[in-house]
């Protein structure tokens, strides 16, 4: 049903949820899962800010959540407000951030 977000995955440079796909509509398509985010060994600036803001706790949403934010701070576009953040977050579900964290993450990569 694609209503958790955690399978979310890039592909040809839009988050998509990787359970509402079919392999072949997305043949010959540029696909990057979690593992991309990193550079040599070190964190991405999504990865950095995570963890600067404590923005994880179980795991469960964690990469859903980073391949999201990714893919909007690629692009420019991740929202700029607080309201506009959450908005932005309500298509992955987090059971044990509250969100805060995760919106602190938003405006600060928003800048």
């Amino acid at each position: 049903m694609g209503a958790c977000g955690a399978c979310t995955v890039i592909v040809n440079g839009d988050a998509v949820r990787s359970c509402l796909i079919f392999a072949l509509q997305v043949e010959g398509s540029e696909i990057r899962t979690v593992e991309s985010l990193d550079a040599d060994g070190r964190m991405s600036p999504v990865q950095d800010a995570f963890h600067r803001h404590h923005a994880l706790q179980c795991g469960f949403c964690t990469s859903g959540l980073l391949m999201t934010i990714t893919a909007a701070w690629e692009r420019g576009t991740l929202p700029k407000t607080e309201q506009a953040a959450r908005e932005f977050l309500s298509g992955n579900i987090c059971r044990c951030t509250g969100y805060q964290s995760l919106v602190e993450v938003v405006l600060e990569l928003a800048q």
